[in-house]
């Protein structure tokens, strides 16, 4: 969806056009689930929470204003939204796997190394506190900008930044033995 149509959807659904809405909705709707799952690491909260944060979004996009970033708005409503359910919750249950997906055939070994670095960069997100957790996955999954990783958040884009830069060392920090381990096999 260019911007042209996207702001002509957008225009319609603060207008109170529930087709207007669904388009919007269906465009965004997985990158809003991928973030939530890779925060909750259940698909099944992911769902509740998507659901949520689209319910809330129909509810307030008339009182948006027509310069606002739909795709940061509504990851900031989504952020609200785990970060309700987490307090309730406190399962401290988060992650997901950040595994790729093709559909060309592979080398079952090279298929065995993929699955342990998903598996060891899963569990290596899963122990990044879940601010710096929640800006990493938006920049390295859904490629927003540090400004809309910031409205997302509620922070600064330098915050964003920060935490997206924090989160990379961290990572590195926990996966390097891995790594320096893989560079020396090859």
């Amino acid at each position: 969806m260019d911007e042209q149509d996207e702001y002509h959807w957008i225009e319609a659904a603060r207008r109170g056009n529930p087709r207007a809405f669904a388009v919007l909705a269906e465009h965004y709707w997985p990158s809003i689930h991928r973030w939530l799952w890779g925060l909750t690491g259940s698909a099944h909260a992911a769902d509740d929470l998507t659901q949520e944060t689209f319910l809330k979004a129909w509810q307030m996009i008339a009182r948006t204003r027509p310069d606002t970033n739909l795709r940061a708005w509504l990851y900031r409503i989504a952020r609200n939204s785990f970060c309700d359910s987490h307090r309730k919750r406190q399962d401290g249950q988060l992650g997901k796997s950040l595994e790729g997906q093709s559909g060309r055939e592979r080398d079952p070994a090279d298929s065995l190394l993929d699955a342990e670095a998903d598996e060891l960069l899963q569990h290596a997100c899963e122990r990044l506190p879940v601010g710096l957790r929640a800006a990493f996955l938006l920049r390295a999954q859904e490629g927003l900008s540090f400004c809309e990783i910031g409205i997302a958040l509620g922070v600064a884009a330098d915050t964003a930044r920060w935490r997206v830069f924090k989160a990379r060392r961290m990572l590195l920090k926990q996966l390097g033995p891995w790594l320096e381990r893989e560079e020396q096999d090859s």
